[in-house]
């Protein structure tokens, strides 16, 4: 029984469940990929070239590319080039034959890319679009409180990693040489840019500043 899993890769800024890009040029194994992932609860779209799937992305969507290697080489650089260069680029699972192994690897290695054998089994394409979506997800994450953390002043940065450290407003306030009131503001200042409204908030943003360090 196919697993139903999207709803955690739902972008909570768009409210936009991730889409499923599937690129190959055989309809008959394309037509299967798209059952597999609408079997687990995914919307998918179905491409045959590189340039039809660019036409129809707009940096507000996400989700994950399911790419043939037997596509031209020429679409393949393209597209690759293309989803590097979003603002949020979208993750690819590679599916290739032996012969195309050092492409492959080429590719991962510019980390856009996560490579399994066509005869891969249903369950382990599942799985690698399920890592690539989490890596992708977390990508996004540490973007975005890295953007926020830059518009806090210092003296906001350090009272957040003292109240991420688990200290009350009292204790950060001795600790900075200051006093509660002029903390709590500084929290509720430093909250407001953070998109935040509690510490439990804080400590997430916090993991992902540290996580993409």
């Amino acid at each position: 029984m196919p697993r139903k899993y999207p709803n955690k890769f739902t972008d909570t800024a768009s409210a936009q469940a991730p889409t499923i890009f599937v690129l190959n040029q055989n309809p008959s194994e394309a037509g299967a990929r798209a059952e597999l992932f609408r079997a687990s609860g995914f919307a998918v779209e179905l491409h045959a070239s590189g340039r039809a799937l660019l036409s129809s992305l707009t940096n507000s969507r996400h989700g994950c590319v399911v790419l043939d290697l037997e596509l031209p080489w020429s679409e393949r650089c393209e597209l690759q080039a293309a989803l590097h260069d979003r603002d949020h680029p979208l993750p690819m699972v590679v599916l290739t034959g032996s012969r195309e192994v050092l492409e492959a690897v080429a590719m991962m290695q510019r980390g856009l890319a996560e490579m399994l054998p066509q005869a891969c089994s249903a369950a382990e394409l599942c799985e690698a679009v399920d890592r690539s979506l989490v890596a992708c997800t977390q990508r996004k994450a540490t973007a975005q409180a890295r953007a926020r953390w830059a518009t806090l002043t210092p003296r906001e940065r350090d009272v957040c990693r003292l109240l991420g450290d688990g200290l009350i407003d009292k204790q950060v306030a001795a600790e900075l040489g200051t006093t509660r009131s002029t903390v709590q503001l500084q929290r509720a200042r430093a909250f407001e840019k953070l998109g935040v409204s509690s510490a439990a908030e804080l400590v997430r943003v916090l993991v992902a500043l540290e996580r993409g360090a």
